[in-house]
């Protein structure tokens, strides 16, 4: 068998690549924020840095159930059932925005009380409350937004939130400098910049699903709560939230034990983080990409053509990694300096960059085959091997090698690496022992 079928790639890329583009646009909501921010100084990224991983936990629940909305509409696309793909599009976006506004509420009063729980100084604490308590305000609309991407995803209609997605990107561009340097409102302002345009992002995404345009409309009798059926889109999405949700605590974990450190390490590890967030975004589209294709295998009963697509894509990902693990490890000090002119931070940032590099090929497989599993609705699995990985392995490693050895902040680095590989190998040898192909858990759906 050819390992690496073109026409597989090509409908692989067919998905993908919209998708990292509008991974990689989001990610520029980030880095605009920290590009300007930079610019007021190291304790702004720092302040940063303690947020992000707090915001993405709520957002990994959201990010979690819509998840659910790929695995039945792709399922439903390759059934060729209109309406029930209409159903599940209406209450899912029930429940997104229901969801979204109680996330909202909840990480309003509760941020600062986590932020608190971190060693960093006082002044990055205040700031990082300011910046999180804005951010949250927004949830919703993200919720409401990751929703629409993932429908949109499954009918492989992909182009459409691309487009929201550059146009927000393009109105913040502007609308940061404008608040953070002009008006002076720093931290708050790129706070403000940022939901502001999020906002307007999810107005245009309800529009689009109403006027019903792009193989998916919503109309109002699919909004009324449909309890049996979101009951089986929450069954669907506990094992892809617990996931990320187990991932995004981790990285909570992880900036609780780095802010022990100076606001230079912290600021270094908030900036790769945003790096590492590119390797994320572009295995994420892979594993969209994948998950559509098998769910869409499955769902025409081709169970060897599942196995096929799963083979090419990790293959396809162990090369668009390497390529990039490449490129950071020649680029490393030129990357770290387009944030920031601070010697400290770029000299704590080269060795957590270079370090973390080791682990963009493990992730990528790790991620890919998610896809496989989710697509083939088996959730569960790739749950199970994040938390083993996380939070058997990383965390108590990265705790015990900074605190008990002499490598500190080294320590949490090759416990991240570690943690990394382990992920990408149990996920290879699950894709050719676990009998995926036969426990669909989608068939409980119907």
């Amino acid at each position: 068998m050819n390992f690496l079928d073109k026409k597989i790639i090509k409908q692989i890329l067919t998905i993908a690549i919209p998708i990292i583009i509008g991974n990689m646009l989001q990610i520029a909501y980030q880095m605009t924020d920290l590009f300007w921010l930079g610019k007021v100084g190291t304790d702004q990224i720092a302040a940063i840095a303690l947020s992000m991983p707090i915001l993405f936990v709520f957002f990994s629940i959201g990010i979690g159930t819509s998840i659910a909305g790929i695995i039945l509409v792709a399922q439903q696309y390759g059934k060729k059932q209109q309406q029930k793909i209409n159903h599940t599009s209406g209450q899912l976006m029930l429940v997104m925005t229901t969801m979204g506004i109680l996330v909202s509420i909840l990480g309003y009063f509760l941020s600062p009380l986590i932020i608190q729980l971190s060693s960093a100084s006082e002044h990055v604490i205040n700031l990082a409350i300011q910046y999180t308590k804005i951010s949250f305000i927004g949830m919703v609309f993200l919720y409401g937004m990751s929703g629409f991407k993932d429908l949109m995803a499954g009918v492989q209609e992909l182009i459409i939130p691309l487009k929201i997605t550059l146009l927000t990107v393009i109105i913040n561009l502007f609308l940061d400098p404008i608040l953070i340097i002009y008006f002076n409102l720093g931290i708050k302002g790129a706070a403000i910049a940022t939901i502001t345009t999020q906002g307007l992002a999810f107005i245009i995404a309800l529009i689009i699903l109403i006027r019903g345009n792009h193989k998916i409309k919503i109309i109002p009798k699919e909004l009324k709560p449909d309890f049996k059926y979101i009951k089986n889109i929450f069954k669907l999405a506990i094992p892809s939230t617990i996931e990320l949700s187990a991932i995004s605590l981790s990285e909570l974990a992880l900036i609780t034990i780095v802010s022990a450190y100076s606001t230079a390490t912290i600021a270094a590890f908030g900036i790769g983080t945003q790096i590492f967030n590119i390797i994320i975004f572009i295995s994420i589209g892979f594993l969209v990409a994948v998950s559509t294709l098998v769910g869409q295998a499955i769902g025409e009963n081709q169970k060897q053509k599942a196995k096929h697509i799963g083979i090419t894509a990790t293959i396809f990902s162990i090369i668009i990694n390497s390529i990039i693990t490449i490129i950071v490890f020649l680029f490393t000090k030129q990357i770290l300096q387009f944030f920031t002119t601070d010697n400290l931070v770029i000299a704590s940032g080269v060795t957590l960059l270079q370090i973390l590099a080791i682990t963009f090929v493990f992730f990528g497989i790790e991620k890919t085959l998610t896809g496989v599993f989710q697509g083939s609705g088996n959730p569960h699995i790739p749950s199970y091997i994040v938390i083993f990985a996380l939070w058997i392995i990383q965390i108590p490693l990265a705790y015990y090698l900074s605190n008990h050895t002499n490598l500190q902040e080294l320590g949490i680095w090759t416990a991240i690496v570690i943690a990394g590989i382990l992920a990408g190998i149990i996920s290879i040898i699950c894709f050719y022992k676990f009998p995926w192909q036969t426990k669909s858990m989608i068939n409980e759906h119907h």
